[in-house]
């Protein structure tokens, strides 16, 4: 996916529902992203992984591991980001936003 296109398609994205993550947070996000992927983070990946974490919460990891499994590397944290939470099973709890 272009950056072109990824801009045209964030129109219609799902809204944060999350905080920003924390530094520590974020930090725990970037070592698992590289884990699963294998390839060190970039500071694009780095702002993606913080932006699908203000959607997807907690879930942001197993939800990185399962588009994984169906994408591979490509377009993994921008489809991600353009997935409402809705489309994984097992979606958090709307008690959840803003924890």
């Amino acid at each position: 996916m272009s950056r072109a296109e990824f801009n045209r398609r964030l129109h219609d994205a799902p809204p944060f529902r999350y905080r920003p993550p924390t530094d520590m947070e974020l930090d725990e996000l970037v070592e698992e992203y590289e884990a699963i992927v294998g390839t060190r983070a970039s500071h694009r990946v780095m702002n993606l992984l913080a932006t699908c974490f203000r959607v997807h919460g907690p879930a942001t990891v197993g939800r990185i591991h399962t588009l994984h499994a169906e994408l591979g590397t490509t377009n993994l944290l921008a489809e991600l980001r353009l997935r409402p939470p809705s489309a994984f099973s097992g979606t958090a709890k709307p008690s959840e936003p803003g924890r």
